[in-house]
């Protein structure tokens, strides 16, 4: 799909859709995977580029409601935001809404 915005398409293109999970189900260590269209170097090709890690927790304090916690995995870099956040069995149990690439602790 390089250089089509999902969000963008008519709906008359059928794409195929992938189950949702629930992140209620998640235990620390549960394997996850987050997809995206990070920038690509001058010169490169726009593709996708998943990024690994494991479950660490739900953060219940945040305003906009929960937000999952993932640990071991390389920060998610532009083009990630928005993608979606799989379980081992390719379920969806978030997406994307904030990098934490610059954060120091």
């Amino acid at each position: 799909m390089c250089g089509i915005d999902g969000s963008a398409l008519p709906p008359e293109h059928s794409l195929p859709a992938l189950p949702l999970g629930s992140a209620n189900a998640l235990k620390p260590g549960h394997e996850l995977t987050i997809l995206g269209f990070p920038m690509p170097a001058p010169g490169m090709s726009l593709i996708l580029m998943p990024v690994f890690g494991k479950f660490s927790e739900i953060d219940r304090s945040a305003p906009l409601g929960p937000w999952i916690r993932i640990g071991g995995a390389p920060p998610e870099s532009q083009g990630h935001s928005g993608g979606p956040v799989l379980n081992a069995r390719g379920e969806v149990v978030g997406w994307v809404v904030q990098s934490q690439m610059n954060r120091q602790e």
